[in-house]
């Protein structure tokens, strides 16, 4: 699948079923663009975008008390140039950012945890939300891959299982949308 291909279904999985109508094409837009530019960036893409998930829900406009802005809650005084939003990517320097911590820490969860809280020592409870981003990045990515090779996603109520398994149900993002979409967010 192509990376366009591929940040589309797993965009639209994410997106679908777990906020009103009216956000979906936006939000789905936002998730494409972290999805690709993490690709470009040569950054996990999947961490990207379960990153951009859990920070903003991919709301291009999300301002954070501490002043972050964008999906994917840039601090703009360390990651835009001139240490301003004006003129600022949000997606590309929030990628960027990631980069830099991923390259640092080298285990995502480490990674994602300073991410979001800084230099400082992570807290537990940040500790625990980067843990979180990290199992969406596994499941963002079993999403992507040929159905024969998923493994086994649990939801509300339904299951997304590789090849029909007896005594399981099998089901397309279509239907776990109809179903109430991809719970285990």
């Amino acid at each position: 699948m192509s990376t366009t291909a591929t940040a589309l279904a797993v965009c639209t999985a994410l997106t679908a079923g777990t906020l009103p109508a009216s956000m979906v094409e936006v939000r789905t837009a936002t998730c494409e663009a972290i999805f690709v530019e993490a690709d470009r960036q040569e950054v996990d893409s999947f961490l990207a975008v379960a990153l951009g998930w859990h920070e903003s829900r991919f709301d291009p406009g999300a301002v954070s008390r501490a002043g972050a802005v964008g999906p994917l809650q840039v601090m703009p005084g360390i990651w835009c140039p001139g240490g301003s939003v004006g003129g600022c990517d949000l997606v590309e320097a929030g990628v960027r950012a990631l980069k830099a911590y991923v390259e640092k820490y080298r285990r995502p969860v480490k990674a994602v945890c300073h991410y979001n809280y800084g230099r400082r020592a992570c807290p537990p409870k940040v500790v625990r939300w980067a843990e979180k981003v990290v199992a969406t990045s596994a499941r963002a990515r079993a999403l992507a891959r040929p159905r024969r090779d998923r493994s086994i996603l649990t939801g509300r109520g339904f299951e997304v299982v590789s090849g029909g398994e007896a005594g399981t149900e099998s089901i397309d993002f279509d239907e776990a949308r109809i179903r109430g979409g991809f719970g285990w967010l």
